[in-house]
């Protein structure tokens, strides 16, 4: 009997992936029943309608770190979204570990991200912790996929994969499938690069600042500096990526050979965080989080955009906690207790753009 070709892709990873990682044909399954796919493996499938997905297309009009006005070539959470989702890609494949279900929650990671960045994610969770409950965004991505997103007549949601939705459960914490581990490690390392790029562009900072890093004495060791300030300094960040994930792989191996984590179950079960960094480097990439704490993310620019945004949400919330008929019929129609209606209007206001979020009070 001939295969099809999801099979193929199946019998593939029989043979090219470690025996830790996540085979596509071993996994538990959906939530709703549906035949297999002819073409894609179940992973591949999840990606797919991640990409698909309104929630996916609205992470280009939300902030990273700089309002989307700021200027062209500035990341925005889509842009961010793809460099993790690439880091992971790359991590997997040299671990020898599932490719696509790690792309795939890479997708899926910051899909709950409301907008004007973490200062427009501390406000929501501040206001809802006011009435008992809280925000966090990995968790709002869950919800987006499992109840929110709208694609399907037979159930709510998109229906994927009970392995990337338990990766997006255990984002924040890092355990887990390895899969899943090293997404929430790419995260870290793409903000790392792209917002030393974006600062370093925005003239936060200076390349004698750079210079006192200890990852930058490091990565720029065999950089040669006859060649232009911007050349030079794009090839010292792309040095740190490769730094880290060579880290990564190097302490990730090492861990799996001292406690013989030979198949997928064993790690999950692992009482340690599989996905770590050496000790040398984690003190080095703790010196770069501080500095990108003190010269970027505290800059007073940076700080007037959050405090704007966060102003926006807060009017928002009490506007629609005043009139919540004045939510799109698809969202108030789900309000059907106090409690409810406060988490409908989160949803709302969490699957909003920043242009979105400035303008819509302007309509009332």
């Amino acid at each position: 009997m001939q295969l099809t070709p999801r099979e193929k892709i199946e019998k593939l990873e029989e043979r090219i992936l470690q025996k830790f990682a996540v085979f596509s044909k071993l996994s538990l399954g959906k939530k709703f029943s549906e035949s297999p796919d002819f073409f894609r493996t179940i992973f591949q499938v999840d990606r797919d309608r991640i990409i698909h997905s309104r929630s996916f297309r609205r992470l280009a009009g939300k902030t990273q770190v700089f309002f989307a006005n700021y200027g062209d070539h500035f990341r925005s959470r889509f842009s961010h979204t793809i460099e993790v989702a690439q880091i992971s890609r790359d991590i997997a494949r040299n671990l020898g570990i599932n490719e696509d279900l790690s792309e795939a929650i890479a997708l899926a990671h910051d899909l709950g991200h409301p907008p004007f960045g973490h200062a427009g994610e501390e406000k929501l969770n501040q206001i809802l912790q006011n009435f008992g409950q809280n925000f966090e965004h990995n968790l709002q991505s869950l919800r987006i996929i499992e109840f929110l997103e709208e694609k399907f007549p037979n159930f709510s949601g998109l229906n994927l994969s009970f392995e990337l939705r338990d990766g997006l459960k255990k984002h924040s914490n890092n355990s887990g499938f390895l899969e899943a581990q090293i997404v929430n490690i790419a995260d870290e390392i793409a903000y790392y690069h792209h917002d030393l790029d974006d600062g370093f562009r925005a003239n936060f900072f200076s390349i004698s600042d750079l210079r006192k890093l200890k990852i930058w004495k490091r990565s720029s060791e065999n950089i040669s500096e006859d060649i232009s300030e911007k050349f030079y300094v794009s090839q010292v960040f792309s040095e740190i990526i490769k730094i880290l994930i060579f880290d990564l792989l190097s302490e990730i191996n090492k861990k799996i050979e001292k406690f013989s984590l030979f198949s997928s179950e064993k790690i999950y079960s692992f009482k340690e965080k599989i996905a770590v960094f050496s000790k040398k480097i984690y003190l080095e990439k703790k010196e770069l989080k501080n500095f990108l704490f003190n010269k970027f993310y505290k800059n007073k620019k940076v700080i007037k955009q959050s405090s704007f945004g966060q102003k926006k949400i807060e009017e928002i919330f009490n506007f629609l906690i005043k009139n919540p008929e004045k939510l799109p019929e698809k969202f108030f129609t789900k309000i059907s207790n106090k409690n409810e209606k406060i988490k409908i209007i989160c949803d709302f206001i969490a699957g909003m753009t920043d242009n979105f979020a400035t303008n819509f009070l302007e309509n009332y």
